[in-house]
């Protein structure tokens, strides 16, 4: 799980580790947990009137050599949105990456 970044309405743009909601970068606290410099994708996501974006951490997978670019950009695009009623709930506490280790703002 990670953090939402774009609420209902929002467009959420990663160009080249540049996080833009909006047209703009958003505060630290808003930011997804894995720095946007490290997630390997470029996306353009427009939010539905329900929906939230997320940029779940998918570095994992982008960093095996048999992932291609494309096929990260396609994971990321079809994991992104989020319907309302599929959150559950909210996270305190990040075990990963370690080095994050420690209570979510």
């Amino acid at each position: 799980m990670d953090r939402i970044v774009g609420l209902p309405g929002d467009r959420v743009t990663l160009r080249g580790g540049v996080l833009l909601v909006n047209g703009r970068v958003p505060p630290a606290q808003h930011r997804p947990l894995m720095p946007p410099a490290e997630l390997s994708a470029n996306i353009d996501i427009q939010a539905g009137h329900d929906e939230y974006v997320i940029l779940p951490s998918l570095l994992a997978f982008s960093r095996h050599g048999n992932i291609s670019p494309t096929m990260v950009n396609n994971l990321y695009n079809s994991v992104s949105r989020v319907k309302h009623g599929a959150v559950l709930g909210k996270i305190f506490w990040r075990i990963r990456p370690f080095s994050r280790y420690g209570a979510v703002e």
